[in-house]
């Protein structure tokens, strides 16, 4: 079992896919980010309320339990 662990993790050392996940999700992270941040309007994120609304679609649970359903309400 050693001999078998030992292989793994010296494949996990000699490629590089975990550094493209790594990179890949970084840039997925900073597309969004970009793409919210240029799409929004500023009134909606200079006001208080606009920016709560917005961090509440991240947040919300509701949209992800009934996404996959198809069965999402709005509020």
């Amino acid at each position: 079992m050693s001999g078998l662990l030992r292989s793994e993790l010296f494949k996990q050392r000699t490629t590089r896919t975990n550094a493209q996940l790594l990179m890949w999700m970084v840039g997925l992270v900073l597309l969004v980010v970009l793409l919210h941040a240029f799409s929004l309007p500023i009134a909606t994120l200079s006001s208080r309320d606009g920016q709560l609304r917005i961090v509440g679609w991240g947040t919300g649970r509701r949209p992800l339990r009934g996404a996959p359903r198809g069965d999402v309400h709005h509020q």
